[in-house]
């Protein structure tokens, strides 16, 4: 898709996927239903397997632009915060079995073009971190590791670190079957996603970014009413003034 190759970042450092073994990863969307085996999903993509063909659907595909335009806006802020740690990170948080949900859920592939090859040994990982601009597996983002929330310098700016990286998984949660929408597991379910419900949230999800954007780049404090509109994606953690 032409808006996925101008979006993409291909070389942009990897900075937030997770160990599935760490508590935030199954608590952010079940696994997807493994019933029947990859036969019974001729949609699924695996290594070596022909690529499938995106949903035609231009209602969907408007949607879906604005989803990859958000999360590339996530990715470019979290990675000004990230970055410096993680690039001298002694042990990376990226796993393959990860990275394969990028590469088996087709909404994340609807919303990354098929474009970028799943490695069996790599996943998507290159030389400089994910290949993948967008359609990461939401947890990517959610997951921020101990030593980065510690050397935040105050609680609120915890806050607004988590809720950035809680962000991109709420574009998606209750869209599709009252769940979330990686956990569609053919083109035909995703052509059952709630429209009206996943526009409302990408809408809000702009307002929440304009405010993370505004206060990561400014030295200010979230007032109340920003405080109470990040709430919608994550609840604040500390008292408010």
């Amino acid at each position: 898709m032409s808006f996925s190759q101008r979006a993409r970042h291909s070389g942009v450092p990897f900075f937030v996927a997770s160990d599935p073994t760490c508590p935030g990863f199954a608590s952010f969307y079940p696994r997807r239903p493994a019933a029947g085996g990859d036969d019974a999903n001729p949609d699924r993509t695996t290594a070596g397997s022909p690529r499938p063909t995106p949903m035609t659907d231009p209602e969907f595909t408007i949607l879906l632009d604005d989803y990859r335009s958000l999360e590339l806006r996530v990715e470019v802020l979290m990675s000004a915060t990230c970055t410096p740690f993680c690039k001298v990170c002694p042990t990376p948080c990226c796993r393959i079995a990860i990275c394969q949900e990028a590469a088996e859920s087709p909404f994340l592939l609807a919303v990354h073009g098929s474009l970028q090859a799943f490695d069996a040994k790599r996943g998507y990982l290159g030389a400089t971190g994910c290949t993948l601009g967008a359609g990461r597996p939401p947890v990517c983002h959610a997951f921020i590791c101990g030593r980065i929330l510690s050397q935040q310098p105050d609680d609120q700016r915890r806050f607004a670190l988590e809720c950035l990286g809680d962000l991109v998984g709420y574009l998606g949660k209750q869209v599709w079957m009252k769940r979330h929408l990686v956990e569609a597991l053919s083109d035909s379910d995703l052509r059952k996603a709630n429209r009206n419900t996943f526009r409302t949230r990408l809408t809000t999800g702009a307002e929440v970014m304009d405010i993370l954007e505004s206060y990561f780049a400014r030295d200010r404090d979230l007032d109340d009413v920003e405080i109470a509109r990040l709430a919608v994606v994550r609840k604040p953690g500390f008292a408010r003034s």
